[in-house]
C-alpha cells in the first residue's frame, strides 16, 4: 500500500513535479514562502500569518491570540499598496 507523502516531505521535489512554473523556477509553493516573507515584512501579527498559510500556531498564542477584522483589515490595506507599487513601478519600466 502506497503511503501518502505529509506536508514537508518533499515537497519543494512534489511542487516542481506537480505545478508549472509562473515564472523561470517559480512555483505555487516558491510563493507561498515569498509570502510569509512579505506579511513578516509588513508586520503582520503570526496568528493571521499562519492562518493564511493554513498552519495553527502553538502554546499560549494558539490559545489565547485570535484573528480580527482590523487584522485582516489592515493585512489587506498593506497586500494591496504592494500590489498597486509594483503595478506602477512595472508600468514604469515598459515606458522609460
Amino acid at each position: 500500500m502506497a503511503r501518502h507523502a505529509g506536508p514537508g516531505r518533499n515537497s519543494q521535489g512534489r511542487a516542481t513535479v506537480n505545478w508549472l512554473p509562473i515564472a523561470a523556477g517559480l512555483t505555487p509553493h516558491g510563493l507561498r514562502h515569498s509570502h510569509k516573507s512579505l506579511m513578516g515584512e509588513l508586520g503582520t501579527p503570526e496568528v493571521l500569518s499562519r492562518k493564511r498559510l493554513g498552519h495553527g500556531l502553538g502554546g499560549m498564542a494558539g490559545i489565547y491570540g485570535h484573528v480580527t477584522p482590523v487584522m485582516r483589515m489592515e493585512l489587506m490595506s498593506a497586500l494591496t499598496e504592494c500590489w498597486r507599487q509594483a503595478l506602477e513601478a512595472r508600468a514604469d519600466s515598459a515606458h522609460p
